[in-house]
């Protein structure tokens, strides 16, 4: 800087202004202390950089970077237009407002750098802004005042006020209370920012409750800050509002409290002086809003009355005309003796004519109906003659054909001294109050039709007559169409006055889109009205038909069940075009809803007494069944009984053996019963699952037979068995294909004579597998057949009882075979001629053939005997005394040495002393379970090889499933087949037989 100029810095130093100084390079070369203290930056650090680094600039509407202009070698700078609102961003990175002016430094017309000098405009700015809102706020008011005082319903423009107030000044809700004298109170006018439910609980206010209530009371602003931290009780209802800011006043008129006006907030805990000003103005102006409107009111309701006086004169001349109108009463008038008539447009239109048509009293006379003819005159004349009142219920015919019922009342008119001059009276129109009595009397007798269990066509028949006689006078025919069972035929119902050619052609009407009214109307569920048969398309196959006998127009509704489902259509015939009104298509509905009600009723009657019957005949079944099992339980607890007395009386030993197969025989007799009844209980209830594979049926049929031949041959019975050499592979669960084949070569041996007939046959017929069992016993009666596969149905009791069971075994079989995918049928020439039952499965696909499993159907053939001759270490594991010791003595009698345990924790140290090489171990132990036993030694290390077998009273597939997760080896059902036992412990032998 020149010598001369030394004075400069010293200047710009003590100036208010920041200036930076840049050489013609745009570097800094001298910063004042106002420049350092803005932009957070020294001279020190600054000097030498370029200054748009120093001076960084931003768009503040944009957020754009700004160059600051830069110095030129020539006599001017470079032009650039710079944003009107800078933002200089300071070292710590602040954002802040400025002004600047950037100016050459120029000696003898060289440009030798530039002078920015600039300034904080950030207080300027926020009295600018305070300054906007401050004219915004006027504004805003200024608009919702003059709103306000130009509406006739402020209550509206308060909800707008809000909005407006509340977009300006972030608020969340307002609350509007109106003085109710008659409660000493505040009411609540309207609100919002709370729930519907809130808003019930503030509905009304006393004087000084809460901030609203104290506010009324003292006639003065209240302002609560910081809410949701205060334990003030008037502010503890908008604390549980959520709200932060809550701000009331008065609405004043004059010195009179007219409501309160409060305005609140959840975002912050206070308003600004400011703002609170500018609520107080608002509610200044709802106050004075509410006071005009109230004063406008009353001024209002003055001229109101004042109309009304000036109007009473005019209105008293109306009264009477409004009445009749209201009233539809027509008025007429009837000189005397000319008879010349004058009427309104409304008695007029009574009598189905037109306001300018001509009415003279014979045309009175002729549209009377003939019956009532001779009555109306006398009473008219009797009226004339005495001067008494004229009252008549009379019909009438309007041009149309339609006949109507009018109510006429009249009164004569005349002077003291002088004879009647005429008649003055009214009509009223009571067809539609009529039809309803009549409809509403015959609607009661067809209901009692209904109630006292009459046929349904009688009832059908009846809702024909009744629609019948609403339209005597237009000759209209009724007919109702039931479904017929095949679902798309329509059949005869009743047509009580229909042509009877007629609805003999029409029976078997099939339902379609375009079959005339009545199957159209079923096709589309919905109403289909043709008012002229010969030009409509949809009667194009039919119109001959019907014009034929006269039938020009047809209505047809559809009869819906309650589910929606087509049970006929209600039909109107008339002879004539006509299209239908109102009530007839109300009468229609009523005789359709009628209809509907009666065909649901009778068939849920006939329902009803189906399944009475079915109940009746269960219940004898079950009884039937009840009687059987305790006559199949006894009768082995009877051999069972007398074995056990035999054995302990027979000191010789000498009926031992004997006494021993009879125990053996009916235990084994009782489980089987028990397994039938677990059996058809699984399968009732869906709980069996087919363990399915592969297999060769001609293979489970061998194996079936086995079962059974003990039984046929003890019977002395034939058995002839013809199987294909081929094989006959099903994908079945062949225990249950076993199942199935043994229960029907079990019933056929029990319901044929000793020296019978059965012969088994398996055989592949194209895609299915087909066996068959087939004896010349008892038979089954025709009727019987159908019911054989229900649950406790039986054959011949006289045989069957000699033999056992539950009645119970077919029905296992066709449910099981139904698993499969099969089907089962019974066939017979009746009784004495045998009996056939056939099975038919679908053979195993190529696919599944070729995954057949070899071997999948081998028996076991080693006996338990050979098994068991090294003795083992056994625990038997129970809870019931006898079980315990009867078992142990059975396995020492088979050469074992056996401990014993009666409840799991004692299991669990048996086997920790005792070492056993095999527990059998009940499930059901008293404490820890037997499940929870087995886990435990599954869990604990030394017990690796111990074979632990299920004794069990539950035997189902699921129960199963559970033992073997837990960590059984084998699952046996009491009572258990002590031959499987031995079975499984000589396993045991050949598994480990130095243990």
């Amino acid at each position: 800087m020149a010598d001369g100029l030394w004075w400069v810095p010293t200047i710009l130093k003590s100036i208010a202004d920041a200036v930076i100084v840049g050489g013609v390079d745009g570097c800094v070369t001298f910063m004042n202390p106002a420049a350092e203290t803005l932009t957070g930056r020294t001279l020190e650090w600054a000097e030498g950089k370029c200054i748009s680094e120093v001076f960084p600039l931003f768009d503040e509407e944009t957020g754009r970077d700004v160059e600051p202009p830069q110095p030129i070698a020539a006599w001017e700078l470079q032009s650039v237009d710079l944003p009107k609102r800078l933002l200089l961003r300071t070292k710590l990175g602040t954002l802040i407002p400025i002004e600047q002016t950037t100016s050459p430094i120029e000696e003898n017309g060289i440009i030798l750098g530039t002078v920015v000098v600039f300034r904080d405009v950030s207080e300027q700015r926020r009295h600018e802004e305070s300054l906007r809102r401050r004219n915004e706020r006027l504004q805003i008011l200024s608009d919702a005042t003059g709103k306000l005082l130009s509406n006739d319903h402020p209550e509206a423009m308060v909800t707008r006020l809000f909005e407006t107030v509340s977009r300006h000044l972030g608020l969340d809700a307002y609350f509007h209370f109106m003085v109710n004298p008659e409660a000493d109170g505040l009411q609540l006018d309207s609100c919002t920012g709370i729930s519907e439910a809130e808003a019930q609980g503030i509905k009304s206010l006393h004087f000084g409750e809460a901030v609203c209530g104290t506010v009324a009371l003292l006639k003065k602003p209240i302002v609560a800050t910081d809410i949701q931290n205060s334990t003030d009780e008037k502010v503890q209802v908008a604390k549980s509002f959520g709200l932060r800011a809550y701000a009331c006043n008065p609405l004043m008129a004059g010195d009179r409290l007219i409501g309160t006006l409060s305005f609140a907030t959840r975002n912050r805990d206070r308003f600004s002086d400011d703002e609170l000003e500018f609520l107080e103005a608002v509610c200044h102006s709802v106050a004075l809003a509410k006071e005009r409107q109230r004063l406008m009111n009353e001024e209002r309701e003055r001229a109101d009355r004042h109309e009304r006086s000036a109007q009473a004169l005019i209105q008293s001349e109306y009264e009477l005309r409004y009445a009749l109108e209201v009233g539809r009463l027509g008025s007429w008038h009837v000189d005397f003796p000319s008879k010349e008539v004058r009427c309104s447009a409304r008695c007029k239109a009574d009598f189905g004519r037109g306001a300018d048509d001509p009415f003279t009293y014979n045309d009175f006379l002729d549209c009377l109906h003939a019956d009532d003819r001779k009555t109306v005159i006398e009473r008219i004349e009797q009226a004339f003659a005495t001067g008494v009142d004229y009252e008549a219920e009379y019909r009438v015919y309007w041009p149309d054909g339609s006949l109507h019922w009018i109510s006429a009342r009249g009164r004569p008119i005349d002077h003291p001294n002088e004879p009647t001059l005429g008649l003055v009276g009214l009509t009223l129109d009571i067809t539609d109050r009529k039809r309803n009595e009549a409809l509403l009397e015959q609607q009661k007798h067809i209901l009692e039709l209904v109630v006292l269990d009459s046929s349904l066509s009688e009832v059908l028949d009846a809702l024909c007559r009744m629609i019948e006689k609403q339209f005597e006078a237009e000759e209209m025919h009724a007919s109702i169409l039931l479904l017929d069972p095949d679902g798309v035929h329509l059949g005869y119902g009743v047509a009580p006055t229909l042509p009877k050619a007629y609805s003999e052609a029409i029976v078997g009407l099939a339902i379609g889109p375009t079959v005339g009214s009545c199957g159209t109307a079923a096709f589309l569920k919905k109403p289909v009205y043709v008012s002229d048969i010969a030009n409509d398309p949809l009667w194009t196959d039919f119109a001959e038909l019907a014009l034929a006998h006269g039938l020009r127009a047809c209505w047809s509704h559809p009869i819906l069940s309650s589910n929606d489902t087509v049970l006929g259509t209600v039909a109107m015939y008339y002879r004539h075009p006509r299209q239908p009104r109102a009530n007839d298509l109300q009468l229609i509905d009523i005789v359709t809803r009628m209809a509907t009600i009666a065909i649901e009723r009778k068939q849920f009657e006939n329902e009803l007494h189906q399944r009475n019957a079915q109940l009746i005949d269960a219940d004898r079944r079950k009884n039937e069944f009840l009687a059987m099992l305790a006559h199949e339980l006894r009768n082995p607890l009877s051999s069972i009984g007398n074995a056990a007395q035999l054995l302990r009386e027979d000191q010789s030993g000498e009926h031992r053996d004997w006494a021993n197969e009879v125990l053996d025989r009916q235990v084994k007799h009782l489980a089987r019963l028990i397994d039938d009844l677990l059996d058809v209980s699984r399968l009732t209830h869906g709980k069996i699952e087919l363990q399915r594979q592969t297999i060769d049926a001609s293979i489970v049929l061998d194996q079936a037979v086995e079962a059974v031949r003990p039984t046929i041959e003890q019977r002395g019975q034939k058995l002839t068995i013809s199987a294909s050499r081929e094989p006959l592979p099903v994908h079945a669960d062949p225990l249950r294909l076993e199942q199935i084949i043994t229960n029907l070569l079990t019933n056929a041996a029990k319901y044929t004579p000793e020296g019978g007939r059965i012969a088994v046959a398996a055989a592949r017929l194209d895609e299915t597998i087909v066996l068959s069992v087939k004896d010349n016993g008892v038979g089954i009666s025709p009727e019987r057949i159908p019911q054989m596969f229900e649950l406790f149905t039986q054959g011949d009791r006289t045989l069957a009882r000699s033999e056992g069971g539950l009645g119970i075994g077919l029905t296992i079989v066709k449910t099981l075979v139904e698993m499969h995918g099969g089907t089962v049928t019974a066939a017979s020439n009746g009784p004495g001629q045998g009996s056939t039952f056939r099975v038919t499965l679908p053979a195993a696909s190529p696919e599944i053939q070729s995954a057949r499993t070899p071997g999948a159907t081998k028996t076991m053939t080693a006996t338990g005997t050979d098994r068991n001759r090294q003795g083992r270490r056994l625990l038997v594991v129970d809870d019931n005394e006898d079980t315990v010791r009867s078992m142990a003595r059975l396995l020492r009698l088979k050469g074992h040495e056996v401990a014993t345990a009666t409840t799991g924790v004692e299991a669990v140290e048996r086997v920790g002393d005792f070492r056993p090489e095999i527990v059998l171990l009940d499930i059901g132990l008293p404490g820890m379970d037997g499940y929870q036993v087995a886990q435990k030694l599954r869990a604990e290390k030394g017990h690796e090889d111990l074979l632990i077998i299920a004794i069990s009273g539950y035997g189902q597939d699921e129960d199963r499933r559970r033992t073997a997760s837990a960590g059984f080896d084998h699952h046996l059902v009491k009572p258990i087949d002590h031959d499987a036992l031995l079975t499984l412990i000589g396993r045991s032998c050949e598994r480990n037989p130095t243990r």
